[in-house]
């Protein structure tokens, strides 16, 4: 069985993004009706609860398959930048979109606040999964190694010496710890 998870690690990976991707569709779409009916859940007409969960399960393959396209499930996270982030953003506002096409291809009534709710809390949910690997592997590797590093002085602070800084601070090769500049 150790085997076969070692084997499959990058796919179990892959399966969790796109299980919580669709918890976040559904808890987005929640979301969205509380924030425009600022936060009190009992004030939003039953009518509008029941819609966005009526067609919810073809929004969120729809997403998958957005996601998928825009290479959400394919990218090295720990390494994550501005290009994943705005492949993010991408991704959410076409999902929004779809959303808002569907509910109005269906001739259904839905605040118009509400698409751009969900588009920005979709964003938040996946942006913070994505990323918080990123930031906890960092957290982790700087308290597991600050007492075994060695302090460093780089001479020169332009771009190669940014480079360097950020080289030092990322590379698990380079036990050094930087200083001064």
């Amino acid at each position: 069985m150790k085997i076969l998870i070692e084997r499959n690690q990058l796919l179990l990976k892959k399966l969790g993004l796109a299980l919580f991707d669709m918890f976040a569709v559904v808890v987005s779409s929640l979301l969205a009706l509380v924030l425009r009916f600022e936060g009190n859940y009992s004030a939003i007409p039953r009518d509008y609860i029941d819609r966005s969960l009526q067609y919810i399960s073809i929004v969120m393959v729809v997403t998958l398959i957005i996601f998928y396209v825009l290479r959400l499930y394919g990218s090295l996270w720990s390494y994550a930048g501005a290009t994943e982030f705005m492949n993010i953003i991408i991704a959410s506002v076409l999902s929004s979109g779809v959303q808002m096409a569907e509910i109005v291809l269906m001739d259904m009534k839905m605040p118009r606040s509400y698409y751009v709710f969900y588009g920005m809390c979709l964003f938040g949910m996946v942006a913070v999964s994505r990323y918080s690997y990123r930031v906890l592997r960092t957290v982790a590797k700087r308290q597991k190694d600050s007492q075994n590093r060695t302090n460093v002085l780089i001479m020169g602070a332009g771009g190669a010496g940014n480079m360097l800084v950020r080289e030092i601070t990322n590379s698990s090769h380079v036990n050094k710890r930087v200083v001064c500049i």
